[in-house]
């Protein structure tokens, strides 16, 4: 459970970096949407943008780390949504089960962090270049985040699917 928390405050940390080092670099008015083809149509000054980028990113990971850590010990059964829940959340393995919750849910956290950091310095890079254009990097971030997070969902729901009568668990 280490390592997703190590990675999680090492983009916390990219975000602060980001904040210093491009908050000069950008214009005092920063685009912070795009329309329909790819034309601005939304704008910030560039405090209220770099408020934004730190309150979303570094509110997400608290929020993640928070519930991840403090809130499944403490949830009765009744509150989990889980195949085979009477299986999972026996005495002889609830705390092998919250810990499983526990560790992918960190990876999903970071999973979204890292897409939420790509797709704010694709905002950033956009602002910073002479010519005003939609960042083709965006698109590819939430694409290659969908399918990690699908392919994660599988996984996830294959493991607490599995017949709890029989000896193989996914």
């Amino acid at each position: 459970m280490l390592l997703p928390l190590i990675i999680l405050g090492t983009l916390a940390a990219v975000t602060v970096i980001q904040v210093g080092h491009f908050y000069p670099h950008l214009p005092d008015l920063v685009v912070s949407h795009w329309g329909p083809g790819g034309t601005p149509d939304g704008w910030l000054n560039k405090v209220a943008f770099f408020w934004a980028m730190a309150i979303s990113e570094l509110g997400t990971t608290g929020f993640f780390v928070t519930i991840t850590l403090a809130l499944p010990n403490e949830i009765t059964k009744r509150w989990w949504n889980l195949p085979h829940k009477e299986y999972w959340l026996a005495l002889e393995r609830r705390s092998s089960t919250v810990r499983y919750v526990q560790i992918h849910t960190l990876w999903i956290a970071v999973i979204i962090e890292t897409a939420m950091v790509l797709l704010w310095q694709s905002t950033i890079n956009a602002n910073v270049k002479p010519e005003l254009r939609w960042p083709a990097d965006f698109w590819w971030t939430l694409i290659v985040m969908t399918v990690i997070i699908v392919v994660w969902m599988v996984r996830y729901f294959r493991h607490f699917s599995s017949d709890p009568n029989t000896e193989v668990i996914h």
